[in-house]
């Protein structure tokens, strides 16, 4: 080794370094000692670019280098290595919002182009440039005005969930993420978002996929329900329960009055407009289906319906004989007039928001109501996408916001944009509230009872000619009887049944607002209170069983009402009245509760009651042997005697009334309750109970003698009917009373000769006996 020469040191790239890419480049430190090392003269840094080519990524070199002597090569060096770097990944280009936009929606949806082997994105908006970093490595801070985040991979949108400020300029950037960090950021651009806060909506069906609500920005939702009178959509109903939760929603119907795709299992189809009775007839149809099918939906706090309005090029909608000629737009007013007044049957005052093209507003806005009717009008196509509102929407086809005001636009149709679906956006003009159904209120127009579990009504259906209708409760309908509302005066014996299993079937007919679906088993006592007593005062009665069974039939009661029907146990409760009341809450959708009553005596037939006590005696098993009646005669369910509900009078019958007699003070009484509450005490003035605790109740006074414990007894036991005052132990007693003539006594006499005048009782007696006290 020649003396003047040293060991080479390798300059640069230390042991075992990773850096940033860059030329390949060694540099060599040498120490020149020796004249005849001229290829090294001056330099201790060598420079070998070349040698090996730029793989990015991570390559382990082994360099080797020796000092050069005048006659030979001297020792190697150590033998190190280094890594190059990674080839950062290239920046993305901005597409939207466009670089210097102006009027950008305040919840925009920013968009790039895809970047190969990303496996995600992040992106940075601000008001502030300066929060926008350039170093690929540098993520930046969460910007105050703003927002920082990642996307997962290959996703080149994003719509803020949030809200930037209105009338105001945001920078904004993107770059793609790798294995090894932050690729090359892109363009830093800028946008002004729109002077006005947008209130942004969606509109989806089975087409498209299930939006993320949480996250997509919008406000409200329309969820597609209904097509036809038959069709219902397949993402019906878990996008508006999921949307329910995040969004205020609404359900929305396609008009289908031709029936071009048989969605429904209607044969005739409207395929001329001039067919008016056909016209009216599919209108009825399908407005019955969609509220079936939504009714859950209609409430105050969610939007009115949408009634889509629009041709689908076969798939449904009105075709072009209805939308080509003069005749055929008259056609299709009164379509849409009838199916919001059938559809009004079903909730009150509630005009569905139209759909439609802007060629379909100017058509119809001569000829409908635009007052009640609010315009949701379509800007967007199939062939024309816009990525924001375009506000006023532009006019078209004859149309402009002058012709008909619109309250929402249709901006965007582009099913590969996210979210999925439909983009829309509220007329700045308008709050969200105003297209909202708003308070109404349901009324309640059926209170029945049925004989739930009766073996010849309740059943389906049939050639049985009293089992007619489809559904087996609506057969089991007592027709003869009503239900007792307070304030109506006494009840009577059309107010009570005489079946065997009690009372156990009951239906409310709930017609308008509220969430009559919602009505469940499982929180029944939410929207009901039951009781069951005998007597006035049902303030004191106790609680009746809860029912076993509980459904909501949509459309199925009077007028097109929501049936509610309640089932309870055979037996659970008879031989007494059952109060029912119906709560003012958000599924009943009543303004003030409802009470109704329904009474139950087994057996009864009529003839051994009184004006004031329903009861079973003698005469009553003596008409049921009278009126024996076989399967073959085909009684009517409101027979008198048919306790059991078979359909024929026997043995069993007899039976029941032979071992349910019962009374004046066991049977059911005729209760008297007031209109407005709280209910009046019980009275005393009712069967014979009355006659003994009002005649019990007088004075005690050494000078009157106190009435015997058994003529008390007597009267509590006797059948009104046979209850004589004129002759007998009661008659003397009151001979007794008279002949003492003190006013004590003659106080007696007239509260007796009062509680007698009440039940209609023969009082010759007391009359003459008062009339000879009186002189």
């Amino acid at each position: 080794m020649s003396r003047g020469l040293r060991f080479p040191k390798w300059a640069t790239r230390s042991e075992g370094r990773t850096s940033k890419p860059r030329r390949n480049m060694l540099g060599l430190s040498v120490h020149n000692r020796r004249p005849g090392f001229e290829a090294l003269e001056n330099r201790n840094l060598l420079s070998i670019g070349g040698l090996f080519p730029e793989l990015p990524g991570t390559h382990l070199v082994n360099p080797l280098g020796s000092a050069l002597g005048s006659t030979q090569y001297h020792t190697w060096s150590n033998q190190n290595n280094f890594t190059t770097a990674a080839a950062s990944l290239p920046a993305p280009t901005l597409s939207a919002p466009a670089n210097g936009a102006t009027g950008v929606v305040t919840q925009p949806q920013f968009s790039w182009s895809q970047v190969s082997g990303n496996l995600g994105y992040r992106i940075i908006v601000s008001t502030n440039l300066g929060d926008l970093p350039t170093d690929p490595n540098q993520p930046g801070g969460t910007p105050s005005n703003g927002f920082n985040v990642t996307v997962s991979q290959n996703t080149t949108s994003y719509t803020w969930t949030g809200t930037l400020s209105a009338g105001t300029t945001y920078y904004w950037e993107v770059h793609a993420l790798g294995s090894t960090g932050g690729g090359t950021w892109s363009n830093q651009n800028n946008f002004t978002t729109t002077g006005t806060t947008f209130i942004l909506g969606l509109d989806v069906s089975g087409n498209n996929t299930e939006p993320a609500w949480s996250q997509i920005g919008q406000t409200f939702a329309f969820i597609k329900a209904t097509q036809g009178n038959g069709y219902i959509s397949s993402a019906w109903p878990t996008y508006i329960q999921d949307a329910a939760l995040i969004l205020t929603v609404a359900p929305y119907h396609y008009a289908d009055p031709d029936e071009v795709n048989p969605y429904d299992d209607q044969s005739t189809r409207v395929t001329d407009p001039s067919q008016s009775s056909q016209v009216l007839a599919d209108a009825n149809a399908e407005a019955d289906h969609f509220y079936k099918i939504a009714a859950g939906y209609f409430t105050s706090s969610n939007l009115r319906p949408m009634l889509n309005l629009e041709d689908d090029s076969g798939n449904g909608g009105f075709s072009f004989a209805w939308t080509s000629t003069t005749a055929g737009w008259s056609a299709m007013a009164a379509w849409v007039n009838d199916w919001t007044a059938q559809f009004q049957t079903h909730v009150p005052g509630v005009y569905p928001i139209l759909y439609m093209s802007r060629s379909y507003a100017a058509a119809l806005a001569p000829l409908l109501n635009q007052s009640v009717y609010s315009l949701w009008i379509a800007i967007a196509s199939g062939t024309t996408q816009y990525s924001d509102p375009q506000v006023p929407p532009p006019s078209a086809a004859g149309w402009n916001p002058s012709v008909w005001p619109w309250a929402i636009e249709q901006y965007n149709t582009d099913s590969s944009h996210s979210p999925p679906g439909d983009w829309d956006v509220l007329n700045p003009t308008l709050s969200l509230d105003a297209l909202k159904i708003g308070i109404q209120s349901s009324t309640i127009v059926g209170r029945l009872l049925f004989y739930a579990g009766s073996t010849r009504y309740d059943l389906s259906g049939g050639s049985n000619p009293q089992t007619p209708n489809a559904f087996s409760d609506d057969n089991a309908i007592a027709t003869d009887k009503s239900a007792y509302l307070p304030g109506s005066g006494a009840a009577t014996w059309a107010n009570a049944t005489m079946y065997d299993k009690g009372i156990n079937g009951i239906m409310v007919d709930l017609k308008g607002g509220g969430a009559h679906g919602a009505i469940t088993l499982a929180n029944i006592l939410n929207d009901f209170t039951f009781k069951v007593g005998n007597d006035n005062s049902p303030g004191t009665w106790a609680s009746a069983p809860n029912p076993t069974s509980v459904a909501v039939r949509s459309g199925a009661g009077v007028s097109g009402s929501d049936r509610v029907e309640l089932i309870w146990a055979d037996g659970a409760m008879k031989q007494q009245w059952l109060e029912v009341t119906v709560k003012a809450t958000a599924n009943t959708g009543l303004a003030a509760n409802d009470v109704f009553f329904y009474g139950n005596e087994i057996a009864d037939t009529g003839s051994s009651n009184t004006a004031t006590v329903a009861k079973v005696g003698a005469s009553d098993i003596t008409r049921v042997q009278t009126h024996l009646a076989n399967a073959n005669a085909n009684i009517p369910i409101s027979n008198l005697y048919d306790f059991n509900r078979d359909g024929l009078v026997g043995a069993s019958d007899t039976t029941l009334a032979q071992t349910h007699t019962m009374t004046n003070s066991t049977g059911l009484q005729f209760i008297n309750i007031g209109a407005g509450g709280p209910f009046a005490p019980a009275s005393t003035g009712t069967g014979d109970a009355g006659v003994a605790s009002a005649l019990a109740s007088t004075s005690t006074s050494p000078t009157v003698p106190v009435i015997p414990a058994w003529i008390v007894n007597r009267l509590e036991h006797l059948d009104l009917n046979r209850v004589d005052l004129n002759h007998g132990p009661i008659a003397k007693y009151f001979e007794h009373l008279g002949h003492e003539g003190t006013p004590k006594t003659k106080a007696i006499l007239v509260k007796a000769d009062k509680v007698a005048d009440a039940l209609n009782l023969d009082d010759t007696l007391l009359d003459s006996l008062l009339a000879g006290l009186a002189h």
